[in-house]
């Protein structure tokens, strides 16, 4: 779901989170709102798109990528490969499970991988997905027309 100024008033309105929302409001603090919107601590966790490839080789142990087979380890070049140009789309059910394919389960590799999956995000990525944000400007908008 795209943001809209209404989906924005009305979070800005309800504060279903009891982020804080209604002092900032009050005061007119269009700049102070945005960066609580979007304080990447204050969304919970978020479902990633993206990952880049030195994001999925940083999951990965050595010791466990010598025990992986021939196809196994064709199947992870690959993946790091499409990686390198703009990340692999991980929110892709198919994509996610060949990366999470290579790796036998229980293994450290695959633990980290799965963890990567996810991750904090602002209030505003949780309503409106990742790597989305608001400016002071769409809050006074929303807030003020």
């Amino acid at each position: 779901m795209a943001m809209t100024k209404a989906a924005l008033l009305a979070e800005l309105q309800t504060d279903s989170q009891a982020l804080g929302y209604a002092a900032l409001v009050a005061a007119n603090d269009d700049v102070g709102l945005a960066a609580l919107l979007n304080d990447k601590t204050k969304g919970g966790s978020i479902n990633r798109v993206t990952i880049n490839a030195s994001e999925l080789q940083s999951a990965v142990v050595a010791s466990e990528y010598a025990a992986l087979s021939a196809d196994q380890k064709a199947l992870w070049h690959d993946l790091l490969q499409a990686a390198a140009n703009g990340g692999v789309l991980i929110s892709n059910t198919n994509i996610r499970n060949q990366a999470l394919a290579v790796w036998a389960g229980g293994t450290a590799s695959r633990t980290n991988l799965s963890n990567m999956q996810t991750r904090a995000g602002s209030r505003v990525e949780a309503l409106w997905g990742e790597g989305a944000s608001v400016s002071y400007t769409d809050v006074s908008n929303a807030l003020r027309g």
